[in-house]
């Protein structure tokens, strides 16, 4: 993961020249290695009897895989190095008895840097065992995990299709960080490649930035690149962003971000299965997004699993800031303490607030987690008043909120309360006990006994 606010980085072969680390990019590595783990954990370690047994991670901006951080005078891992970890932890904490099979691809054009990730980071590290290209084996209390790593010299967009064929016949899930240095290194052509391969999923790093100064508007002399590389033509039409406000630009990007990436990121093939959400990454005492990170999936659990790990790194406030930028981390101060890199709350630029609603109905929360819901999960419901199935209710709008699964679960349990609507179970029949915990194929339908129109604290819009 090698994306930065200016330059390219840059990593010698030996090891002794390498970039120094961006708080942006310090989010980014905890997001990436906590999403990884609970990716594994949740398809591999928690469906029973056998979950996904085999995993293809491609890092195609791989980098030199070590970084240096000035305030703590310390080397920090690189994300092949975060993404080999993460593996481990979640096979470790798995102990499933079916074995575990990872295939790692590290893409980079950068030469040196290559060279830097496989001849130097690997072995400082502990990693050296990998870098022969064999399959090594480690076993864990009950099964064993093999591991394979492949080192490419070579420009990802030129790589993509043998990187694709190898995610294809692997099966199982794949994984793709996409993290260029610029807006035009990786075509939507290569990534509704990679969504239209089963069981793959991007995390793709969008430079905004960039594109607002050099295509957007007046300044558009690249606009012939973002054609032909992001089809873009028909998008970002507002050529005047001055006559918008902060607010209304940043949402106005935002907006139309998501908008191309999700109609051109995809194919037609299964048009209900198009997830995408975004987290920005704005520079200290900023209001403008320097770039997003763009998770996209046909796979609901996977889009599930990256919400709850947008939602920990969050440091933007809920009300009022997630109708403007989805998810977002605001920079922070690094300070040194004890020589140890501090990533705590205290350290963020504004009061620091993750989007975990808090669910007492008397706290000022409750009311906007209702509010929202209503208009959202409630008027599906009522369309539907012959039952929707709590998956149906997940895809159709849970790239749309920064509401958790269990945040879902609470509200329909608060309309049930209510006398407004009932759950049957796959068999046909009604949940009685007090709280209902969710199954996908468990069916939400208006109440026999109710005048549905929503929560008691909003109507929802259909009965304005």
């Amino acid at each position: 993961m090698n994306s930065q606010t200016s330059s390219k980085l840059h990593w010698s072969a030996d090891g002794n020249q390498m970039p120094i680390i961006s708080p942006h990019t310090l989010a980014k590595h905890q997001i990436l290695s906590e999403y990884i783990e609970h990716l594994i954990l949740t398809l591999y370690g928690k469906v029973y009897p056998r979950g996904v047994e085999t995993f293809t991670l491609i890092d195609g901006f791989c980098g030199g895989g070590i970084y240096e951080e000035e305030a703590a005078q310390k080397k920090l891992k690189g994300s092949p190095i975060l993404m080999i970890e993460a593996v481990r932890k979640a096979f470790r904490q798995a102990k499933k008895r079916q074995s575990l099979n990872v295939r790692y691809v590290f893409v980079d054009a950068g030469k040196e840097h290559v060279q830097c990730l496989k001849n130097h980071s690997m072995s400082y590290w502990g990693l050296e065992n990998l870098i022969d290209g064999e399959k090594h084996l480690t076993q864990g209390e009950e099964s064993t995990l093999t591991e394979q790593c492949e080192f490419i010299i070579g420009d990802f967009e030129k790589c993509s299709d043998y990187c694709i064929t190898i995610a294809s016949l692997r099966k199982g899930h794949s994984f793709f960080l996409l993290d260029p240095a610029g807006w035009d290194d990786v075509s939507v052509a290569t990534m509704r490649k990679i969504n239209d391969t089963p069981g793959s999923e991007i995390l793709y790093t969008h430079m905004i930035g960039q594109l607002k100064r050099f295509v957007i508007g007046k300044y558009g002399k690249n606009k012939e690149k973002f054609e032909r590389t992001l089809e873009g033509e028909g998008y970002y039409k507002k050529s005047n962003l001055e006559s918008l406000d902060r607010v209304g630009e940043q949402m106005y990007l935002r907006n139309e971000t998501a908008r191309l990436f999700r109609e051109k990121g995809f194919s037609h093939l299964n048009p209900h299965k198009k997830h995408l959400i975004t987290f920005a990454l704005i520079p200290r005492g900023k209001t403008q997004v320097l770039y997003y990170l763009i998770h996209m999936s046909r796979h609901i659990t996977a889009l599930e699993v990256i919400k709850e790990r947008f939602c920990e790194s969050n440091s933007l406030d809920y009300q009022y800031q997630y109708e403007v930028y989805g998810y977002g981390f605001r920079t922070f101060d690094i300070t040194k303490s004890k020589g140890q890199l501090l990533l705590e709350p205290s350290l963020y630029e504004e009061e620091y607030s993750t989007l975990t609603i808090n669910v007492d109905r008397e706290h000022k929360d409750w009311r906007l987690f209702i509010k929202k819901f209503d208009e959202q999960i409630a008027d599906l419901i009522y369309q539907n008043q012959d039952g929707i199935t709590f998956m149906e209710i997940c895809q159709k709008i849970g790239q749309f909120n920064p509401a958790s699964r269990n945040m879902y679960e609470q509200y329909i349990n608060f309309l049930r309360d209510n006398g407004d609507v009932e759950v049957l179970n796959s068999k046909g029949e009604i949940l009685t006990q007090k709280t209902v915990r969710l199954r996908r194929r468990d069916v939400i339908r208006v109440s026999g006994r109710s005048y549905f129109q929503g929560s008691l604290l909003y109507s929802s819009r259909f009965f304005n």
